[in-house]
């Protein structure tokens, strides 16, 4: 979305020339002021959820790293195969299960987030019904 000269990209859904003559586009543009706006209010949870995913993927790629350097060492320091294997796996099985619950936990504040969002949008369209 390009920038007005103020350089508020916002600006466009606050700021109409001219009202809008019909009712259901009105309704829609004012809809997505509301949005725009809630989405400007929560910019750091937004940021902190994003900054979670990304924190959360860096780690599973170094992970992944380690766990190949693991094996070379491993093989270097001759350990039975089988039990180098069986230790390689069981790290893993445990590894991807302490993702998972991390990836369950930033899934669940993102969820708890978008709830609250709604709740605010109900509250905000209820209001201007009444």
């Amino acid at each position: 979305m390009a920038k007005n000269d103020n350089g508020n990209a916002f600006d466009r859904f606050t700021k109409p020339e001219k009202k809008i003559q019909d009712p259901e586009i009105q309704e829609l543009f004012e809809y997505e002021k509301l949005h725009m706006s809630l989405i400007k209010n929560h910019k750091g949870d937004i940021e902190f959820i994003n900054s979670l995913m990304k924190k959360n993927r860096e780690e599973m790629h170094a992970v992944g790293e380690k766990l190949s350097e693991i094996n070379s060492k491993l093989k270097e320091e001759a350990v039975d195969d089988d039990v180098r294997k069986k230790w390689l796996d069981y790290l893993t099985e445990n590894l991807n299960r302490s993702f998972d619950l991390s990836n369950k936990l930033i899934e669940s504040f993102m969820v708890s987030k978008r709830e609250e969002l709604e709740l605010e949008i109900k509250k905000i369209i209820e209001k201007r019904g009444s």
